[in-house]
């Protein structure tokens, strides 16, 4: 911890009117307009039933967040083919330019199938705000490619030097059950490497390569992000996830990937995020440190008052603010901040930076942090996702699943320098957060108390 940024967080919970709950949705941004589509308006889903089409979301939301306004465009009046892949929850997304580009996801369809589409989507947002668009049949703002390499559910999708990376996720076919034996279920167990031509009205895909490993790649609902490694160089690094090929377990390995295959970091696990939740990641240019944060979610691991950890192996809703960080000299080390999220929240969400956080040259997903002089900044929001608004942290032991829902609030994300305490590499067996924060304020000699409850707070 010597000689490097002690960065916390603090979590303030607001309403929106109009604000569309939904989770596991892709999302982009343009020109200070954060488009929304597909996804589930429902909590999280049963253990033997979920994803039906009276709870997906079938609009493009455009939210701006300067101004809090919210407009919305429907989807049902396009082709089936689009407007069910437009629809679908746990897809795979990523941006390029004014491109949202969507793979995959799963859903019923019109047809009353529950399938996971062989899809990719090429969304224009320059011109998705402009409702004519979607009826103007020679320039249409969504181009879309079916073939079934792109029928992946719970991966992930990214860039580097504009190749597309498709890692991970499954292929599920039929009504969701828990019950394996009873569905269609398959695993990518591999990474597509390609490329796209996107033209006026069409899209066209060329596969570079395959990477195929099924005890890496066997993992879904996982976080890959671009990451700073000690050599300067960006790549891909793909954390945790879910499940293990003769486990019913989370990974906790994780591996870097790039065009020439995928490392694996050695003597490192990822205990404290196993799922897809909000993350940020952060760079200390001149100390060459990379922090990879986690806000919530699920995983087996959580952190105790004394600096150790409890496991539930049913993998729980947490309450965790966590970091993977890469020091100077290329080892890595798990943290967690001690006061953790306002409830069970982050699980399928996302977090989006205001458009005055300086990030990185070439990569807006990582915050810039030698470029930020202030010792406390609203950077962004945390948005959409699964709230658990029980006292559960697994909902379905008391058959309670039905209770949570899709989170109603923003997460306003305020990033503060200062000397709240970190706990790296912890061990144990119960969970207790503290309750007060006592920071020294800037010039010495006066303090401030800030007293935290576990409580839910409502601010409607």
């Amino acid at each position: 911890m010597s000689g490097q940024s002690n960065i916390y967080f603090q979590i303030d919970t607001i309403r929106q009117k109009g604000w569309p709950a939904i989770h596991s949705f892709s999302y982009g941004a343009l020109d200070g307009t954060v488009f929304l589509v597909g996804g589930r308006k429902d909590g999280i889903h049963e253990k033997k039933s979920g994803f039906s089409r009276k709870e997906n979301n079938r609009f493009l939301y455009m939210w701006k967040p300067s101004s809090g306004t919210i407009d919305s465009l429907e989807l049902s009046f396009i082709p089936d083919s689009l407007g069910d892949a437009l629809s679908a929850a746990g897809t795979s997304f990523v941006q390029l330019d004014q491109y949202l580009i969507i793979v995959g996801g799963y859903g019923e369809n019109a047809q009353s199938e529950f399938v996971t589409y062989p899809s990719l989507v090429v969304l224009d947002l320059s011109r998705a705000a402009d409702s004519t668009a979607w009826l103007d049949i020679l320039r249409p703002a969504a181009r879309q490619l079916i073939h079934p390499r792109f029928a992946v559910a719970g991966g992930q999708l990214g860039i580097l030097n504009g190749r597309f990376f498709l890692a991970g996720g499954n292929k599920f076919e039929g009504r969701y059950d828990d019950n394996s034996g009873l569905v269609k279920q398959e695993y990518t167990d591999k990474v597509s490497i390609f490329e796209l031509n996107i033209g006026q009205d069409s899209v066209q895909f060329t596969l570079i390569s395959e990477i195929k490993d099924e005890f890496n790649f066997h993992r879904r609902d996982f976080n890959m992000v671009p990451f700073v490694f000690e050599d300067g160089s960006t790549d891909l690094m793909l954390f945790s996830g879910v499940f293990l090929i003769n486990e019913n377990r989370p990974f906790f390995n994780i591996a870097r990937l790039n065009e020439s295959g995928y490392t694996d970091i050695p003597s490192f696990s990822h205990f404290l995020a196993n799922y897809h939740c909000a993350k940020l990641g952060i760079f200390e240019r001149g100390l060459n440190v990379m922090h990879q944060y986690f806000f919530g979610g699920m995983a087996e691991y959580a952190p105790d008052g004394s600096g150790s950890l409890i496991r539930d192996p049913l993998v729980p809703f947490v309450k965790t603010i966590s970091s993977v960080v890469r020091k100077a000299d290329g080892t890595y080390e798990e943290r967690h901040q001690d006061i953790g999220m306002p409830g069970f929240l982050g699980t399928n969400s996302e977090l989006i930076l205001m458009p005055q956080v300086p990030v990185m040259e070439g990569d807006k997903a990582i915050i810039d942090l030698d470029k930020i002089s202030s010792d406390s900044l609203v950077i962004g929001y945390i948005f959409g996702g699964i709230f658990n608004p029980t006292d559960e942290p697994n909902p379905w032991v008391k058959d309670r699943a039905s209770a949570t829902m899709a989170n109603p609030y923003l997460l306003e994300v305020r990033m503060r320098k200062g000397p709240l305490s970190y706990q790296t590499n912890p061990t144990g067996n119960k969970t207790v957060f503290p309750k007060i924060m006592i920071s020294e304020q800037p010039g010495g000699g006066r303090f401030n108390v800030r007293v935290e409850t576990e409580d839910w707070k409502d601010l409607s």
